[in-house]
């Protein structure tokens, strides 16, 4: 069980890292006056993919061993995991994601990406808290074959 749920979280995970930076991308480019790239950069899936995969897998395998989360249980743990993909998401992750996209460091401030990623970490958790609770419930019925609406609250 404990295998499965690890590869359960890691499937989330690469879903997550698939789906949030396009719509993050298509969101902000819509905001700014209008989509010019639907897809958007490159680099931005890179950066979150290594975080979400591991953080996810991980909390498969952790939460497989777990049979009765309560729900504030599961929010500490939200908010964990949350904090840890964005931040070295938003600052490793983007490092990392710029350098293969980029093909070097030349055009990377790395000053500047550590500070701008650990200030938006924080400043957008009001959005990505819930999301990521939203997350981990999905996670947690999946890896226990739970109905909908049977968890403890």
């Amino acid at each position: 069980m404990k295998f499965n749920a690890t590869l359960k979280g890691i499937l989330i995970g690469m879903i997550i890292s698939l789906i949030v930076p396009f719509l993050m991308m298509n969101i902000l480019q819509g905001v700014m006056g209008g989509i010019t790239n639907y897809f958007g950069e490159s680099w931005l899936y890179i950066a979150l993919f290594i975080p979400c995969t591991c953080a996810f897998g991980y909390l498969g395998y952790y939460l497989s061993m777990k049979n009765n989360l309560l729900n504030k249980q599961r929010w500490k743990i939200t908010i964990v995991l949350v904090l840890i993909v964005s931040l070295f998401g938003g600052t490793i992750g983007t490092i990392i994601g710029e350098t293969i996209v980029r093909g070097g460091m030349e055009t990377i401030s790395i000053q500047t990406t550590v500070l701008s990623g650990i200030f938006y970490s924080f400043v957008f958790l009001p959005i990505t808290l819930p999301l990521g609770k939203f997350i981990v419930d999905i996670l947690y019925q999946w890896v226990h074959q739970l109905p909908w609406g049977s968890m403890n609250t």
